[in-house]
């Protein structure tokens, strides 16, 4: 047992004067001031007050990841290290945006839920085969036109978005901050005198965003329907529509999609309509895709499948910076009203009349 504790000894002790004579250095890491920043926001503009957004700012080390902060829609403080920093916020009181590609500050993309098309039909005929009305609305739907190969999206919710390129921070200044052209905001720095006071005031920096709409609405009413108070359910898909918008240029993203919407039947006034929003009008991939209405209406004597190219509409209201347009569609069609005599047997109502193809605009 001695001898067992002697060698134990002779192996410990040589390490222990190692130790010793090591020359150590302290471990530390990179210690960064952080400044606290109120953050306000301007809704002059916009036609909704959020209650809550998102604000990210972004360094102007481009490696830089963004600091990113969620606050009411009153504002509230954030704390960042002294900089230049570009700044995006936008609203988070929604559920179906989300934002894409956040860690560049022009590229940041919001967007909506993308579906992939799963369909089991193995026709692949322009008209038959697998698509996104297809999948969204039931395997017997007629193929919408202008779907090609577009991923089919949610409409997105109101959105707003505010946007400052240039907004600095400094350890000793109070950042004053004015309305910009455009909804941007420029930060203005004054240097604030450190005295001979040892007591020093509390330097209060600012940054006052001004929110201006991210969407546009489209507005649909389709009139002439005889009938339309016997339609059961009304649904829609716009083709050839930008599937996101870049925040730092307020410019759709060139990446083309289709939206889907609801439409409710107006039995006062005898029309269809239907609201959502897009995130712009203008077509995407450089307009080089056209713009398609496809409705689909179900009722208990048959079933109707229309389209109409509104590419022209759209581009019109996306050359005047237009948000809130309607479209109005003419379309002569008589839906019948179930006999009441026979209401056990409906024919054709699993099939769809195409032949109202071309709605007049």
């Amino acid at each position: 047992m001695r001898h067992g504790w002697l060698s134990f000894a002779w192996l410990v002790l040589p390490l222990a004067m190692l130790l010793i004579s090591c020359d150590h250095k302290d471990l530390y890491t990179q210690d960064y001031e952080l400044l606290p920043v109120r953050v306000d926001f301007d809704y002059t503009d916009v036609e909704q007050t959020p209650k809550a957004m998102r604000v990210l700012f972004y360094p102007s080390n481009a490696a830089a990841s963004p600091y990113k902060f969620d606050l009411s829609g009153e504002g509230g403080y954030v704390r960042i290290p002294a900089g230049n920093y570009q700044v995006l916020a936008y609203n988070v009181d929604t559920e179906n945006v989300f934002e894409a590609f956040d860690d560049n500050y022009d590229n940041f993309t919001l967007t909506t839920q993308s579906y992939v098309v799963e369909n089991n039909d193995e026709e692949t005929d322009e008209e038959k085969g697998p698509s996104n009305s297809r999948s969204l609305f039931g395997s017997r739907v007629p193929k919408g036109r202008g779907e090609g190969d577009f991923l089919l999206y949610d409409a997105p919710e109101w959105t707003c978005v505010c946007r400052n390129t240039g907004f600095v921070v400094k350890s000793d200044a109070v950042i004053v901050t004015t309305r910009g052209e455009g909804g941007d905001d420029t930060g203005e720095s004054a240097e604030e005198p450190a005295g001979d006071d040892p007591v020093q005031p509390t330097v209060e920096r600012s940054l006052r965003l001004q929110a201006s709409t991210a969407v546009c609405v489209v507005n649909l009413m389709v009139d002439g329907i005889e009938g339309v108070e016997f339609a059961t359910m009304v649904r829609g898909t716009l083709s050839g529509i930008a599937a996101g918008k870049y925040v730092a240029a307020g410019t759709p993203s060139e990446e083309p999609g289709m939206v889907s919407f609801v439409g409710n039947v107006d039995r006062d006034e005898k029309l269809i309509r239907a609201r959502f929003f897009v995130w712009d009008y203008a077509p995407a991939d450089n307009g080089e895709s056209r713009q398609y209405m496809n409705l689909y209406i179900w009722s208990n004597t048959g079933n109707y499948y229309m389209s109409a190219d509104v590419t022209d509409v759209l581009q019109a209201a996306s050359d005047t910076h237009v948000v809130d347009v309607t479209v109005r569609l003419k379309l002569e069609l008589t839906i019948m009203e179930v006999d009441e005599g026979n209401s056990g047997f409906r024919p054709g109502v699993s099939e769809w009349n195409e032949e109202y193809s071309e709605i007049k605009i």
